[in-house]
């Protein structure tokens, strides 16, 4: 799935999804100033978060420099995380290195923020495909 993002300084961008449950998910993300112009993912270092509105998990995913001089970033979701009947928060943040080399980049800015919604259609739930 490709999708555009243009990054506004002011407030998140919008980015809403719908998608298979239990389907891995490719996602692409072409990160653009208000301008049009590609903005670099290496200076952004952007991460997906996934909050599930069922209960409190929360799935973190980097998004990885694919072409950084048209600004496209991606990330692959296994199927096995998109499970929640209610969906999921998306918030994707630009983030900094942390201090300690080890540690997880820390979050500066959410960038884009919306939702994830998930629907059955050859799935049943916790049984993944159907099989005819």
């Amino acid at each position: 799935m490709n999708l555009h993002l243009v990054l506004n300084p002011i407030e998140p961008a919008p980015l809403s999804i719908k998608h298979s449950q239990g389907l891995g998910l490719d996602l692409s993300l072409l990160l653009k100033n208000p301008d049009g112009s590609p903005v670099d993912p290496d200076t952004v270092n952007p991460v997906l978060h996934l909050r599930a509105r069922s209960d409190a998990k929360v799935l973190t995913f980097k998004l990885e420099t694919y072409d950084s001089t048209n600004g496209i970033t991606s990330t692959h979701i296994d199927g096995g995380w998109l499970q929640d009947p209610h969906g999921y928060q998306l918030e994707v943040f630009s983030t900094v290195p942390a201090e300690d080399p080890e540690g997880a980049p820390v979050p500066q800015r959410m960038i884009a923020s919306g939702r994830l919604a998930l629907k059955m259609s050859a799935y049943a739930q916790g049984m993944g495909a159907m099989v005819v």
